[in-house]
């Protein structure tokens, strides 16, 4: 069950007649609710030199709103429900801002022996390391596009757009050292974000205006009035000019960690 805000308007009257709006107060009703079903599927391989699981998850996350305060009814002047279009239930249940239909998650490992691949001399280069995969896929969130909203009648589409699915993998490579310097050690080298996925922010790119909504919708992403070089008005100008990598995309760009452990 989800709990919807309530408004009231805190009202009173001067000699004249006139409502005076003072702070408004606010109380929770079981209004609505959220409703989510799937089912997951895994595999795991614990023993051998190659060791991993998969897992997959379908899952539909729908309801009426995806937060308390998205469809909140405020009792104005007489006390009437001031419900509008913007803020009404939905009459049919819709994709909630959270879904992510499918979901899938991978993790492997391979690890050779002390004495794997050829050798040279009397070490087996090859020998002690290891291969780590992480990656994961899954749907992107769903969010409203109405380009023809205040020029048409009738009720508009909800949550009928979905963000792009999301893309990741990491990936580590690791050297076990028996001897190094009297001391066991691990030489690794890590990549994050391996081929370098864009996850587009999903607040920025879906909560701000409706005219920057639809430069997302027609526009290439980095054009140079798309949304990658399109900032909010300020003094009544459009800023423009300079990457917002770090406002439009989710995740990090790909990286580079090398480093060594050493056991005492």
């Amino acid at each position: 069950m989800v709990e919807e805000a309530l408004y009231y308007y805190n009202i009173t009257y001067s000699a004249e007649g006139n409502p005076i709006y003072g702070p408004t107060y606010t109380t929770y009703i079981n209004r609505e609710y959220a409703d989510i079903r799937g089912f997951r599927l895994a595999l795991s391989k614990r023993k051998g030199a190659l060791a991993g699981d998969v897992n997959y998850q379908f899952s539909v996350a729908t309801g009426k709103s995806s937060s308390v305060g998205n469809t909140k009814p405020v009792i104005g002047l007489a006390g009437d429900d001031k419900d509008n279009s913007l803020f009404s239930v939905p009459k049919k249940d819709i994709l909630l801002n959270f879904d992510r239909t499918h979901n899938l998650i991978i993790n492997l490992a391979y690890r050779t022996g002390e004495e794997f691949g050829f050798k040279v001399g009397e070490t087996h280069p090859l020998g002690d390391m290891a291969i780590a995969v992480s990656s994961t896929a899954r749907s992107g969130r769903p969010y409203t596009y109405n380009p023809t909203v205040g020029t048409t009648t009738g009720e508009s589409a909800t949550m009928n757009m979905r963000m792009p699915a999301e893309y990741n993998t990491n990936i580590k490579l690791t050297k076990r050292v028996r001897n190094f310097f009297g001391a066991a050690a691990s030489i690794y080298l890590e990549v994050f974000n391996l081929f370098d996925n864009k996850v587009l922010n999903y607040n920025y790119v879906t909560r701000l205006s409706a005219a920057f909504l639809t430069d997302y919708h027609t526009k290439p992403i980095d054009a140079p009035d798309g949304i990658l070089f399109n900032d909010a008005v300020i003094n009544g100008n459009m800023q423009y000019g300079f990457d917002h990598s770090f406002i439009v995309y989710a995740n990090d760009p790909r990286s580079f960690t090398f480093g060594i452990t050493v056991d005492f």
